[in-house]
This record gives C-alpha cells, sequence and structure tokens, in this order.
C-alpha cells in the first residue's frame, strides 16, 4: 500500500481542498460556460465532504451531507461528471445541464420589426453561462458554486471552532 498523503504538500488537509475550491470558484467566474472548470470545481466540493469527514465512522454524516442543498446538487453534478450518468436513485436534483451561449447578435435572420437600430443589444457581450436545471428552476453554475463555496468555508470553520 503506498504511503503518500494527499496530491503533493500543497493538498493535504481540508483547508488545502478550501483553497482549491477557491481557486476553481475564480477560474469559473473568468470562464462561466466552460464545461472544465466546472467539472473541477462540482468533483472539488464533493470530494471536500470526503476529506472534511473522512473514514468509515462518518460514512452516514457524509450521507447526510449529501442529501441536503447545496451539497445534494453539487454531489448530483458531481457523480453524472465523473462516471457521464447519476444513475443512483439519490440523484434526484439535476435535471439537465445546458450552455446558454453569448454572442453577438446576428440580425440577418430576424424579422424586420424585431431588428432595431441600435448597434448591438445590451446582451450582446454577454459571455455565456452553464446552467443546472432542476425541478425548481434553473440556476447558473456560478451561483450555486457561490452557495456550495459559502457552505464549504462554514464546514471548515465548525471544523476548527
Amino acid at each position: 500500500m503506498a504511503k503518500w498523503k494527499g496530491f503533493t504538500e500543497r493538498l493535504q488537509t481540508p483547508a488545502d481542498l478550501l483553497r482549491k475550491l477557491e481557486h476553481d470558484y475564480s477560474r469559473l467566474g473568468e470562464a462561466p460556460s466552460d464545461p472544465y472548470v466546472a467539472f473541477d470545481f462540482f468533483v472539488t466540493a464533493d470530494a471536500f465532504i470526503d476529506w472534511r469527514w473522512p473514514g468509515d465512522s462518518l460514512a452516514a454524516h457524509r450521507s447526510t451531507v449529501r442529501s441536503t442543498e447545496p451539497m445534494k446538487t453539487a454531489h448530483h453534478l458531481s457523480s453524472g461528471a465523473k462516471h457521464f450518468e447519476a444513475t443512483h436513485r439519490r440523484h434526484d436534483s439535476v435535471r439537465d445541464l445546458k450552455t446558454r451561449r453569448g454572442t453577438f447578435q446576428d440580425w440577418t435572420n430576424l424579422p424586420d420589426a424585431l431588428k432595431s437600430d441600435e448597434a448591438f443589444q445590451s446582451n450582446s457581450f454577454d459571455t455565456g453561462d452553464l446552467l443546472v436545471l432542476r425541478d425548481s428552476g434553473e440556476v447558473e453554475a456560478i451561483a450555486l458554486a457561490a452557495e456550495v463555496l459559502e457552505w464549504a468555508r462554514a464546514a471548515l470553520l465548525e471544523q476548527i471552532g
């Protein structure tokens, strides 16, 4: 059995993993429609639960954490991302993911009545978003990530103090 811990000296503790989560959140803010970045964030967030409450004796607690929001949705996204499909019955919070692209308005296919004298529409420079579709409605991945990051910070503070 290997005798190494973590993933290099920079990823050894839950606090280290929280710093990675903050780093991934920053990257998601810069590229809110990038599925690679969202994958990194939500898989790291799910792993944070295992790092924060390690060992077999805390399995029931990890299960409870993964059944309450926002970690229920984060866990569903993580499992779906890692396994290409989240088939376990507990994964019932995410219906789909989609990308809303932000592009320049294409006026060529619009009827004349909908065309404007303005050079650009107000959303012409939007970069787009990755959207998580839930039964309760859609949420931007970055907004969900903000909830998850806040939750992880609180969970770490609970451990420290």
